[in-house]
């Protein structure tokens, strides 16, 4: 289904990638009744292009956050008007700089989903709750121990997967902001790339 925003105009169609994800939990049996999309992630192949990506979306929405994450500059925006998809409205994208010396496609790579209500969003017992209703489906539980915003993963092509987590990531970088959880891009980061 495509997605009919001036994001998907610059980006590429994130409906082809949602359709995708959506078509492997269906087949999978996941409930999407109770699943709701809060992000997106578009994957940038090098340093130049995470830039114009970002400064395209600061027109587009408001950075919430530009902080280091595995070594790694990424940057979530809150987007002025969501991108809707059957029914659903995302209002996030994130955008990680690609790691040095690592290859990346520029694309869409996942779609992340909060699996649990208002309130339950301490440690990750809902997400580890509601993990255990699809014994049957291959989880990817490494980021499960992560201090911050712990999820569960599913890969469903070469370049596209989803993830789930228990608090929607906008929550996520407040409670980061007010702790001072984050790391900052250090000065001149861009420069010394170059």
């Amino acid at each position: 289904m495509k997605v009919q925003h001036a994001i998907s105009e610059a980006l590429g169609d994130v409906g082809a990638m949602l359709d995708e994800v959506v078509g492997k939990l269906k087949e999978l049996g996941i409930d999407l009744e109770e699943l709701a999309p809060d992000h997106v992630c578009y994957r940038c192949s090098s340093t130049v292009e995470y830039q114009d990506v970002c400064a395209m979306l600061s027109q587009q929405g408001v950075l919430l956050i530009e902080s280091m994450i595995g070594g790694r500059p990424i940057s979530t925006f809150q987007l002025h008007g969501a991108l809707e998809y059957d029914g659903w409205r995302i209002g996030c994208i994130e955008v990680p700089c690609p790691k040095e010396g690592r290859a990346y496609k520029s694309g869409w790579e996942h779609v992340e989903f909060v699996v649990c209500k208002e309130g339950e969003h301490k440690g990750n017992e809902q997400l580890l709750l509601w993990k255990e209703k699809y014994p049957h489906v291959p989880w990817d539980l490494r980021a499960l121990g992560k201090e911050v915003n712990p999820d569960i993963s599913l890969q469903v092509s070469e370049q596209h997967s989803c993830k789930f987590h228990q608090c929607p990531l906008d929550r996520v970088i407040e409670k980061e902001k007010e702790q001072k959880l984050f790391v900052p891009v250090p000065p001149g980061y861009f420069s010394q790339l170059s």
